[in-house]
């Protein structure tokens, strides 16, 4: 294991603070935001699960850009397990422009997650839709879910809308 890959996973694992890790990886200087933009090319280039984690745990506290919806593309990559970090971070995120994301991470089924029959990935995912649920588009995939012949999924998207019309008092 090479150095930068045992910082990362010591920060992954507590052992080393976030900060500290900027500095070993010569990053001191950078923002928190870019900082996790950086974990994500070093993910890309070694496959280190743990700097996906990492940055997808900065982006929930340094919101996700608009201008930065690109780099969800490695939710799609199959040689990390953060999948249900990356939607989580960004299912919180109202923005009409991550409704395709949220629709294409529901039927994206990593290979560790294949025996999940309670699909908690695609949950999440639908989350992601009830958050953004004024994007007509949201709004539009919600209502083929309700009446999809899987019943998980239907379930899924029933829920999404019963809070939508709980939180909006109809």
């Amino acid at each position: 294991m090479i150095d930068f890959e045992k910082n990362i996973e010591g920060c992954y694992l507590g052992g080393i603070p976030i900060n500290i890790l900027k500095e070993r990886l010569n990053f001191k200087a950078l923002s928190q935001y870019l900082f996790a933009k950086e974990l994500l090319k070093i993910a890309q280039n070694s496959k280190n699960s743990e700097a996906v984690h990492l940055a997808f745990l900065i982006f929930d506290e340094h919101k996700l850009q608009e201008n930065d919806f690109g780099l969800l593309d490695i939710f799609f990559s199959d040689w990390h397990d953060a999948h249900e970090d990356i939607v989580f971070t960004v299912s919180r995120i109202r923005n009409c422009n991550l409704v395709e994301f949220f629709n294409n991470a529901i039927h994206f089924v990593p290979s560790y997650m294949m025996e999940d029959d309670l699909r908690g990935l695609a949950r999440k995912a639908f989350f992601g839709l009830g958050t953004n649920i004024k994007c007509p588009k949201s709004m539009e995939y919600l209502n083929q879910y309700i009446n999809s012949s899987d019943t998980i999924l239907k379930k899924f998207a029933e829920e999404q809308l019963v809070i939508f019309y709980k939180n909006n008092e109809f």
